[in-house]
C-alpha cells in the first residue's frame, strides 16, 4: 500500500492504513473541531503535547480540557465534540474504529459550528 499524504499549514497527515494515521503538527495549530457519528478513535502522542477539549454532543456544560503529553494516549468516542490544539510541534498517531479513507471520513464527520475552546 502506498502511503497517502496530506500537507497544509498545520502539518502533515500520512495514511498508514485504512484506519491508522500519523499526524505531524506545528505549534499553534488547531485540529479536529468536529464529532464522529459512528466511529471513535484512539490517539497516541509520540512527541509534543496536545491540549484536548471534549464534550458529549448536545451537552451545554463547559467542555473538559485535558493536557496530553508525550507517551500518553486517549480515546474519543463517537458523538463527542472534540478539538485539539498544539502548543509545540509534535507527532501523534490516530487509530480509528472504522475506515478513514476520505469518503468514509467525510460521511462520519460533522464539523463543529462553534469554537469548543471558547465555550
Amino acid at each position: 500500500m502506498k502511503i497517502k499524504e496530506f500537507v497544509d499549514d498545520r502539518g502533515r497527515i500520512q495514511v498508514l492504513a485504512d484506519n491508522w494515521l500519523r499526524i505531524e503538527t506545528k505549534a499553534g495549530s488547531i485540529r479536529a473541531s468536529h464529532r464522529h457519528l459512528k466511529f471513535g478513535h484512539l490517539c497516541f502522542v509520540e512527541s509534543g503535547q496536545i491540549i484536548y477539549y471534549e464534550r458529549k454532543t448536545g451537552a451545554t456544560h463547559k467542555p473538559k480540557m485535558k493536557v496530553i503529553d508525550e507517551g500518553e494516549s486517549f480515546y474519543t468516542a463517537k458523538l463527542w465534540d472534540h478539538t485539539m490544539t498544539f502548543p509545540v510541534d509534535g507527532i501523534f498517531y490516530c487509530l480509528s474504529d472504522g475506515k478513514r479513507d476520505q469518503k468514509s471520513y467525510e460521511r462520519d464527520t460533522v464539523k463543529l459550528n462553534y469554537d469548543l475552546t471558547k465555550v
